[in-house]
């Protein structure tokens, strides 16, 4: 995504080669399209939140008021409801005063897509984005699938859900809850590994992903479980629970 894509559609990539100079880099080049696993997004959770701290009173309570009236907001447009007036007022002074200069200040101001995947995101990290006016649409892959198969359409973001399926991608629940995913996103195979392709593209051509899900009455995927024993954790890496276990025990160590 990072290099193909942007070779064939044109985009601008700013590479940063140290994980700890991201803010600084984010500020500098000012994406439009940013996607990041949910720590990364934590990270700069916490650094927002850093910086809040060591500001001058007036201005915490500035942006405490600000970031409440905007969560009633967001709550108010997740749930379909209308914000009372009295809050959309604060909302509308916070945003001027505060959270636009916050938004410039991170370097995510331009950013037209922020997308987060990999793993679940905590809802108070969703939360507080969305808040900030910076709402990130979730999405839901595996390498497999070329990686991504569903995500939270711009306009349409459901919280805590990974969004709908791609055009021209189908997913649907096997009888056990497991998704599948069938398209041309699939990959045609394990290379040199027919017998482990077969276990995972089966006749109908529908990936097994491992994971269990739910998919609500407008198409919207939300992972509940894990089928097969590889999990990811937040900083998107692939993780074995038996080795996991394995690792921590007193005779491993």
């Amino acid at each position: 995504m990072g290099i193909y894509l942007a070779n064939n559609l044109g985009y601008t990539v700013t590479c940063c080669p140290d994980p700890s100079r991201l803010a600084a880099a984010l500020a500098e080049c000012r994406p439009t399209i940013f996607l990041a696993v949910p720590r990364v997004w934590e990270k700069l959770k916490a650094a927002v939140e850093a910086q809040v701290a060591a500001a001058p009173p007036e201005f915490r309570a500035a942006f405490d008021d600000a970031m409440d009236a905007h969560l009633a907001r967001v709550r108010a447009e997740q749930a379909g409801t209308a914000l009372d007036e009295a809050t959309a007022r604060r909302a509308a002074a916070g945003e001027a005063a505060v959270l636009a200069p916050l938004r410039a200040k991170l370097g995510l101001d331009a950013a037209e897509v922020r997308l987060v995947g990999a793993a679940p995101t905590p809802m108070p990290v969703h939360q507080f984005f969305a808040a900030l006016g910076l709402m990130m649409a979730e999405v839901w892959g595996m390498s497999e699938l070329s990686p991504i198969a569903t995500w939270n359409p711009p306009g349409r973001i459901k919280l805590g859900t990974c969004g709908t399926a791609l055009p021209g991608v189908e997913v649907r629940l096997a009888e056990d809850g497991e998704v599948l995913v069938r398209g041309p996103i699939v990959m045609r195979g394990y290379r040199n590994q027919p017998e482990k392709t077969a276990e995972a593209v089966d006749e109908q051509g529908f990936m097994h992903s491992g994971d269990v899900g739910r998919i609500d009455a407008e198409g919207y995927l939300t992972i509940i479980d894990r089928k097969k024993e590889l999990i990811i954790n937040s900083g998107g890496k692939n993780m074995s629970p038996a080795n996991t276990r394995q690792r921590s025990s007193p005779a491993a160590r």
